[in-house]
């Protein structure tokens, strides 16, 4: 039941990376360079996005690894930076209170978060940390 899960979920998950990194290529490009080449841009990452996912399912044989590098980015960012971040745009016109002072400390705070978690998970992986309680 997994396996359909899976199965069926992986395009749900790379619809909105490839539409991503599209935007990511058009910001850095120009967005005329990813118009004229759009199918080939289109393949190409689609083919890295499967070539990626292939070989980090083909050689991480332990899920916990890749929860953990996803839980220590993106969660933290979510948790963290996002929030202050989403609070100080929406009120940068407005003078500083403790809200924005607390909302703009808070995502200071995630940005070092997220570095410094992620490299924890990395010392974890190469055994400079233990892991759990063993």
């Amino acid at each position: 039941m997994l396996t359909v899960l899976f199965v069926f979920s992986y395009s749900l998950q790379s619809h909105p990376a490839r539409d991503s990194l599209t935007r990511v290529l058009s910001a850095v490009t120009g967005p005329q360079y990813v118009e004229r080449n759009n199918r080939m841009i289109y393949y190409t990452i689609t083919t890295i996005l499967l070539l990626c996912s292939f070989f980090i399912a083909f050689f991480v044989d332990d899920v916990e690894r890749v929860l953990a590098y996803v839980g220590s980015s993106a969660s933290t960012s979510i948790c963290y930076v996002l929030p202050g971040l989403f609070y100080y745009k929406l009120h940068q016109d407005q003078p500083w209170t403790r809200m924005k002072i607390g909302a703009f400390a808070l995502f200071i705070m995630g940005c070092f978060l997220v570095p410094f978690c992620l490299l924890f998970q990395v010392l974890k992986a190469f055994g400079v940390i233990k892991r759990g309680l063993d």
